[in-house]
């Protein structure tokens, strides 16, 4: 899903003021765990068990705007986590006075590592100590 998208549509049918899945379940808690907020699906009746085609061209249009949504939102929380991340660490032409060199020869900060790998690395530099 995170590659390719989603390339086959939902299935729903109508049942009085509601929808009632027919088929795609997994492809719709996929897109659910993935924090989109639209599916491409059919409308099917019930007396219909055959989908339509997936080649329709109204489908292939949703397809169309929801992969340029999803690519614009993605490009929004990378530019946001870049800009929260570049927040974070100090430059050493903004560090303080009590930010001094240790005895390992890095720079010393006060702010938390960026994520997993920046801190393992810090831990492996000191030596596993704190």
């Amino acid at each position: 899903m995170l590659e390719i998208g989603q390339e086959t549509p939902i299935l729903v049918r109508r049942d009085g003021d509601r929808f009632v899945l027919v088929e795609g379940l997994h492809r719709l808690e996929a897109c659910k765990a993935l924090g989109e907020e639209t599916i491409v699906g059919f409308l099917v009746s019930r007396q219909s068990n055959k989908a339509p085609s997936p080649y329709d061209g109204e489908a292939d249009a949703i397809r169309e705007k929801m992969e340029r949504l999803r690519t614009l939102r993605l490009a929004k929380e990378a530019e946001e986590k870049r800009r929260a991340t570049s927040d974070v660490v100090p430059t050493e032409a903004t560090q303080s006075s009590t930010e001094k060199s240790s005895r390992s020869g890095h720079i010393a900060t006060s702010a938390k590592p960026a994520n997993l790998k920046d801190w393992l690395a810090g831990r492996e530099r000191d030596g596993f100590r704190d």
